[in-house]
């Protein structure tokens, strides 16, 4: 169903927690026990690669503040075991999971409903549905014309040997199309609009049964073959029946929002932008995006949404630069759906069962662990013996997070992970705070130390041999000639 394919797609740039830790801070994040300082976070990424950028900064930050909670969890035994957190943490799965229950249950009336099949062949005749079988010449990019005209002269002569009953085999011997050419060149039943416009016109230009003369594209040449409707009639029912479902859902979604009476506030993306620069900052925003029956939908409700859902940073990434339309219609339209249906769940009493909820459980504690291995901070690898304080063993993870960072900004480790919902429940469990003038005097900080980094390595590196034009002479060559009709001094 169109509604549940709705996803969202991950860059690497982290969002989260600011808390002001003091306009001259020397201290650009904390994490539990731990202080990312001004100058550890200049030196790390002016001492690597990494762009000197401000979200470069923000996004080292966000991982400090990650990788140390973990340790911080680790030291304490702590595998974030409270489940009522780890549901919150997980809602999308769980969420999924009761609209697919509450779909099951009101779309098979839909999937029942019968599609009259009287009027289907007059249908599929009118072009309402689509299905060809082709045959592709391709034609190699920027190809010269006399190349174009030899491939063309190859079309015509392939077409002129077809007949329906040979189409499939002269397409499997001549297509190009490695998708089709097996399949006889089959494409099967398609909508209008999928294929690109030559195509399709191609293809509604003919009557079933007929064929095509090469029809160029900018994959190449084809030849079509529209398909009889006795040869494909199943198919058509199947589309027929698809289409005829997705507008009985089409139609339920809208009767949800029509009784919800929804409102989107005219600076509803203001705020969204807002909420996805900050996330953390609007937990407790009751900033009103769409007023709605059953309760309105607020930057809290999104910002709580937004924090465990999987790709998170790839979106907020993208919300911060989408056009105003661009978030009210492919963005959201479907959140305020998914909060519509989400409360039909509720009052349908549809509940996530217990095999579910296992599964789930299982998921994140098996993320809690992978982040530990990776980062080499797991209770075992800390104290092993048992021998350790918990302040040892504390200081010992912190260790180990902060040479991790060292050889991760170099590229000597892989990057270990961690999934929304795990940061989600290391934040809510655990103190940490990011400060915005610290981010910003790191990013001083780390200018100076790339500027003095660069300039050192200049001073190693010997003397060129060549004259740069504009230039001092290198060392023990000859002084450059004066431009003519320009005297030395």
């Amino acid at each position: 169903m169109s509604f549940l394919r709705f996803s969202v797609a991950a860059l690497t740039l982290g969002l989260g927690a600011c808390d002001s830790l003091g306009a001259h801070a020397s201290v650009v994040a904390k994490a539990g026990s731990h202080e990312l300082s001004v100058d550890r976070l200049g030196n790390l990424i002016g001492l690597s690669a990494a762009p000197v950028r401000k979200d470069v900064a923000r996004s080292i930050a966000e991982v400090w503040v990650d990788y140390q909670l973990l340790g911080e969890a680790a030291a304490k035994g702590d595998t974030i075991g409270d489940l009522k957190l780890v549901d919150e943490t997980m809602v999308p799965v769980i969420q999924r999971a009761r609209i697919e229950t509450l779909y099951g249950q009101i779309s098979q009336a839909w999937k029942d409903a019968k599609v009259d099949e009287s009027g289907l062949e007059a249908r599929y005749n009118n072009g309402e549905f689509l299905a060809a079988k082709h045959i592709l010449i391709s034609i190699t990019q920027g190809s010269p014309p006399d190349s174009v005209a030899r491939f063309q002269a190859q079309a015509m002569a392939v077409r002129k040997d077809l007949n329906p009953a040979n189409f499939g085999a002269m397409a499997a011997k001549f297509s190009k199309d490695p998708g089709t050419a097996t399949k006889g060149g089959d494409l099967g039943v398609f909508p209008k609009g999928i294929m690109v416009p030559e195509f399709e016109r191609g293809i509604t230009s003919l009557k079933p049964g007929e064929i095509s003369g090469p029809i160029r594209t900018a994959y190449g040449f084809h030849i079509i073959r529209r398909s009889m409707y006795a040869d494909v009639k199943e198919q058509v029912l199947k589309a027929a029946t698809d289409k005829q479902v997705a507008a009985a859902e089409s139609t339920y979604l809208t009767g949800l929002e029509g009784a919800a009476k929804i409102e989107v506030k005219s600076d509803a993306p203001i705020t969204i932008k807002s909420v996805a620069i900050e996330l953390e900052a609007h937990f407790d925003d009751n900033t009103v995006i769409a007023n709605m029956q059953g309760g309105n939908y607020t930057a809290s409700n999104l910002s709580r949404m937004l924090r465990t859902i999987p790709q998170k940073n790839q979106l907020l990434s993208q919300l911060q630069s989408a056009p105003d339309s661009v978030i009210l219609t492919q963005f959201l339209k479907p959140v305020l759906r998914t909060e519509l249906l989400t409360r039909e769940a509720d009052k349908k009493g549809i509940k996530s069962d217990t095999a579910l909820l296992g599964n789930v459980h299982r998921t994140f504690f098996n993320m809690v662990k992978g982040a530990w291995n990776g980062l080499g901070v797991a209770p075992s690898m800390l104290d092993s013996a048992g021998k350790l304080s918990p302040e040892q063993r504390a200081k010992l993870a912190g260790d180990r997070v902060e040479a991790y960072m060292d050889r991760l900004i170099k590229q000597e480790m892989n990057f270990v992970e961690v999934p929304p919902p795990l940061e989600a429940a290391l934040r809510e469990k655990y103190k940490s705070s990011i400060d915005r003038a610290g981010i910003d005097r790191a990013v001083e900080k780390a200018q100076k130390v790339r500027a003095a980094a660069d300039s050192a390595k200049a001073k190693s590196e010997p003397s060129s041999a060549v004259p740069i034009p504009g230039g001092a002479p290198a060392a023990g060559a000859p002084p450059a000639a004066p431009a003519a009709g320009k005297k030395t001094p």
